[in-house]
């Protein structure tokens, strides 16, 4: 992958990222490959995906879809879990409609309590984190999933080209971060 590729380790936005349980320490033991497999041989791949949402009743439905497309072409057992940030809107039952799992904080937590909520549901070997607005391009999470085969812990891909509104202002921070995060991680 080059620099200007749109997946990589480290990029200059908020990620949607892609972890496999066994890395996640989250006090539950970690799930392994179904038996008799190894992490080279193909099997139907189980991935839950994380949706932070707030008052997003008109974005998610479509973006759920998305990712139900995904899982379609992929041969994939996917697990979408909504967790409702505490919305004044419809989004959790528009999301339970569409066919997700719903978790309601009762307020407004923000996105970080709501993605642990998430990820302490999750079921699958794989799990991703994506945004209710629909903004990551979810069809690159098979990318996302075979950087994780290849021996990775994590990866993470981030807003580019069409799925990216960049503000010219933030422009010159984004530069400095990646700067900063290339020179830390070498």
């Amino acid at each position: 992958m080059g620099a200007g590729d749109d997946l990589g380790l480290l990029k200059n936005e908020s990620p949607s990222s892609v972890v496999r349980r066994s890395h996640v320490d989250d006090g539950r033991p970690a799930l392994s490959l179904p038996k008799g497999r190894t992490p080279d041989q193909k099997y139907m791949k189980q991935l839950s995906v994380i949706i932070p949402a707030y008052n997003e009743e008109n974005g998610i439905r479509p973006t759920i879809e998305r990712l139900k497309s995904v899982a379609s072409s992929n041969a994939w057992d996917m697990e979408i879990v909504v967790v409702d940030d505490g919305s004044g809107d419809k989004t959790g039952e528009v999301a339970r409609a569409a066919g997700a799992t719903v978790i309601r904080n009762p307020v407004n937590s923000g996105y970080g309590l709501s993605l642990q909520r998430g990820i302490r549901v999750a079921r699958h070997e794989y799990v991703a984190i994506t945004d209710a607005d629909g903004t990551y391009p979810v069809e690159e999470l098979a990318h996302l999933i075979a950087m994780i085969d290849q021996g990775l812990d994590m990866a993470v891909g981030a807003r580019q080209g069409d799925h990216y509104r960049q503000s010219w202002w933030k422009h010159p921070a984004r530069i400095v971060f990646r700067v900063i995060a290339e020179f830390v991680a070498g």
